[in-house]
């Protein structure tokens, strides 16, 4: 329903075999390609966390990031450049 709302960000957890699974039910279920783009999974950043909380801060950082056009690299090695 999101991807056919037009969300910006839609994210879903899940490792990548589940999101190849869920790619793979959506075209098959009429999906348009250019939505499909737009689904983020696995959602969050690699920031090493296993904790719920943790989990819940990689996925906000990812969509921060995804809003306001971050790289998602550390400051320090954007600072390098």
């Amino acid at each position: 329903m999101a991807l056919g709302r037009g969300c910006r960000y839609v994210g879903a957890i899940g490792s990548t075999t589940t999101q190849a699974e869920r790619r793979t039910r959506l075209l098959a279920q009429g999906v348009a390609d250019i939505d499909l783009a737009r689904l983020h999974g696995p959602i969050g950043l690699d920031i090493g966390g296993r904790e719920p909380a943790e989990v819940a801060l990689a996925i906000m950082a990812e969509v921060l990031a995804e809003r306001f056009g971050g790289s998602g690299l550390p400051l320090r090695t954007k600072a390098a450049r």
